[in-house]
This record gives C-alpha cells, structure tokens and sequence, in this order.
C-alpha cells in the first residue's frame, strides 16, 4: 500500500464515471485492466496514481523496464512536488535499478552476436508435399457454401454475423444481443450499436468503423 495520498487516492481529476470504470477494474483480465489505465493516461495526463499502476501491471505482464519507466515517471513527477512515498522509494532504489542494469547487459551481451544464415535459392529448400485429407463432413459444408451463395440477402445477413462474432472473439469489444440481432437485420450503418458495460471500446463510430472494415475485408 502506498502512503502518500498522491499514490494511495483517486484523483480528483478523474470523472465519477471513470472513477466506476477503475474500481470495477479488478474483475477483468489483466491485459485488459492494462488498456483501461493506457486509455486513463491518454485522457487524463501521466498523474502519477495511474503510472504506478500502470507499472504494476507491466511488471505482471513480463515487462519489467517499461514498468521501471513507468515507475521512475511516477517517482520525478512526485519529486517535482515535495512528496515522497516509501513504497515507491523502494522501487527507485531495488527495481527499478536491477531492471535497467539487467537490460543493459542483455543489449551489451546482444552485440557481441552475430547470427549468419547462408543464402539459398527458394527450389533448393525442403517443403513438406503431403497434404492432409479433409476432414469428415466437409462435403456439408461445401453444401451450405453452395447455399449461401445462391441466396444474396442470406449471405449479407451470415456476414453480418461473423464479423460481430470476429470482433467479439478477438475481445475488440462487446455487443448486446439485441444489437447483434438488429446489425444482422439492418447492417452497420443503420442499426442502434449498443455495447456492453464491461466492453473495451463504447464510441458508436468507432465500433462501426471497425465493423465495416472486418466486413470489407471478409468480402
């Protein structure tokens, strides 16, 4: 826990409903929490609540220097200020150091090697040349391609589909059914875009942007 009021409080600076958006924060995926404090950052400014944060989550990532940045950000911008925080001053004296000794012998180490791969002309390699049988029940799905094909309107309402559903694997965002249902029905351009609560992009023209880009590249 961090003792400085700087570190431990939200900002004022922050919206009430920014505010929800971090303190439910803790029931998503890590990477995901980690977009949400980079998004904070972009709107709010590198306040040094939201670095060391950010730092935390980068160091639990794997990225241990961007997380010593991040914390020595967070350590100057308080400096500036008069205000020193124990747990920090922690960091700036173990971490943080060891992280960038450490990255910089792994740069030294990297220059002392020198890779070297004789060329060869493409016919001179080895590909494999069997190919796998398909597998059962392809036959059905050439039926329902034939399908698809011979009936436009069904087709555009199938694509409409997949893209949600390619965006929605991918976690790009997340949309109600209803919504999903009226895309379908409509498309893009004409139906009501209603994201979920907990999903990573909210802005209407931008969910749409994104689905007619996925849509253009489908076709």
């Amino acid at each position: 826990m961090y003792d400085s009021r700087a570190l431990r409080d939200t900002p004022d600076a922050i919206s009430a409903e920014d505010r929800v958006r971090l303190k439910s924060a803790v029931m998503l995926r890590t990477w995901k929490v980690t977009i949400l404090y980079e998004e904070m950052i972009v709107r709010y400014g590198e306040l040094p609540y939201l670095l060391v944060r950010l730092a935390e989550l980068r160091a639990a990532l794997g990225s241990p220097v961007l997380a010593a940045s991040l914390y020595t950000k967070a350590y100057e911008a308080l400096s500036n200020t008069g205000i020193h925080d124990t747990r920090l001053d922690s960091f700036m004296q173990g971490f943080v150091p060891d992280t960038f000794a450490k990255a910089e012998d792994l740069h030294t180490s990297s220059l002392e090697v020198h890779y070297y791969q004789p060329w060869k002309k493409t016919r001179e390699f080895s590909f494999p040349l069997d190919i796998c049988p398909l597998p059962s029940g392809f036959e059905s799905l050439e039926t329902d391609r034939s399908y698809l094909t011979s009936e436009p309107e069904v087709l555009r309402k199938y694509l409409r589909l997949l893209i949600v559903e390619t965006n929605h694997i991918e976690d790009t965002f997340l949309l109600t059914t209803e919504c999903t249902h009226d895309i379908i029905r409509q498309g893009v351009s004409q139906a009501r875009i209603m994201p979920e609560y907990e999903s990573e992009i909210l802005e209407d023209d931008i969910i749409r942007s994104v689905l007619n880009d996925t849509l253009e590249v489908m076709i």
